[in-house]
């Protein structure tokens, strides 16, 4: 009783229930739930639990629950792909320097990319292929 009570009193679950409601209005089928909607709800099912988050909200209970557990884990915050911002610094262009990048998705995916520094400007669309893989 005291944690159906908590849940009427916390006014975070109307305003996320209502964003979500509201992008689901919104013509086009088959959509991503949006990262911003997803981490509201993740923070709401952190205090009030996955069960009851994902049955007010109507989402899928093993989808929030794997990202509250992604958030859990340590060096984790739960952000995807298309919500992070990740700077590279280039080092100076000189006669043959090149860089090794490597990224590391979900699971067991890598990717290690050497590339000239004059070629580094491809990098942003080998990231965002190879995140898109792991969604």
């Amino acid at each position: 009783m005291a944690k159906a009570r908590r849940w009427q009193e916390d006014g975070r679950i109307e305003r996320v229930g209502a964003r979500l409601e509201e992008w689901r209005s919104r013509p086009g089928r088959r959509r991503r739930i949006p990262a911003g909607l997803w981490a509201g709800a993740v923070d709401l099912a952190g205090k009030h639990g996955v069960g009851l988050v994902s049955r007010k909200l109507r989402l899928d209970y093993y989808s929030l629950k794997r990202r509250v557990e992604e958030r859990q884990q340590p060096g984790g915050n739960g952000a995807r792909a298309e919500g992070g911002f990740v700077e590279l610094r280039l080092p100076d262009a000189g006669a043959g320097s090149c860089c090794v990048i490597e990224m590391r998705g979900r699971g067991r995916a890598t990717m290690s990319v050497r590339l000239a520094v004059a070629e580094l400007d491809r990098v942003a669309g080998l990231a965002e292929a190879f995140w898109r893989l792991g969604q």
